[in-house]
């Protein structure tokens, strides 16, 4: 088991996005679960994990632990709620990673139990992980290319 903040670390200078995630999603529709909360974040219709998710973060998002590392390099309210600035969100696979990868298995842990995400190990008050997986390929290329 490995501390959630490795994984966060690691990873707060990577690039939000790359050009093989970019030459991947010309070719390829993106599509899950995170496509479907960026649309949450836009301002459209969601599921209700979703939303109650996004409305978690709009009161506690400097509150969020995985959060931590980013408000050292970038405006973390930029980050979360403007993509960081990215005009198609999409691309932005470091968003994609912290805000409905890690964040989002932190508000199923400490908040509200969903369906089909997965709950952090908390040892000591600490978040804890079995490892990082993924099923969405663009993230895979974008979190490979960073590998901590």
């Amino acid at each position: 088991m490995k501390n959630v903040m490795f994984y966060a670390e690691g990873y707060r200078n990577a690039p939000d996005t790359t050009n093989a995630v970019k030459e991947y999603l010309k070719k390829n529709k993106p599509t899950g679960p995170y496509v479907e909360l960026i649309n949450v974040f836009r301002g459209h219709p969601g599921k209700e994990d979703d939303v109650d998710f996004y409305l978690w973060l709009c009161k506690e998002y400097k509150a969020v632990s995985v959060f931590k590392p980013l408000s050292e390099e970038v405006d973390l309210f930029d980050f979360v709620f403007n993509f960081n600035g990215i005009s198609n969100p999409i691309y932005n696979q470091k968003w994609h990673f912290y805000v409905s990868y890690l964040a989002y298995r932190e508000y199923a842990t400490r908040v509200k139990a969903i369906s089909g995400v997965a709950k952090y190990t908390v040892e000591k008050g600490v978040f804890m992980t079995q490892g990082i997986t993924f099923r969405c390929p663009e993230l895979k290329m974008w979190y490979d290319y960073r590998l901590v």
